[in-house]
């Protein structure tokens, strides 16, 4: 088995790379879930979307590359890796929420 991109040297098993997942998943579902419930304009729950995958993406790739050495490659193609994560996590659960959240009326 010949991998697409090696593993950074500092984490041959990648279990620093999943491990740095978990949180990234859960606050995108928190954010996702507050954006629904607590914001009700479609305009601003975008805009809440689009600074959440930034600052994920900035704040990850900072912990995972610059401070723990377990990503390698170059910081703004992660940012932008880990940010879409984020914002496609957050997104979904943004969306399913508006199903069942009541629209604002007036």
């Amino acid at each position: 088995m010949v991998e697409v991109v090696p593993g950074d040297p500092d984490d041959p098993r990648g279990g620093g790379f999943a491990a740095g997942f978990l949180p990234l998943a859960l606050t995108g579902m928190v954010a996702g879930i507050a954006l629904a419930v607590l914001v009700r304009n479609r305009a601003a729950k975008v805009v809440g979307l689009l600074i959440f995958g930034v600052g994920a993406g900035f704040g990850a790739a900072a912990v995972l590359q610059l401070w723990l050495g377990v990503l390698p490659g170059n910081y703004l193609l992660n940012v932008g890796a880990i940010g879409l994560f984020a914002t496609a996590t957050a997104a979904t659960l943004a969306g399913l929420g508006a199903s069942w959240v009541e629209p604002a009326s007036g």
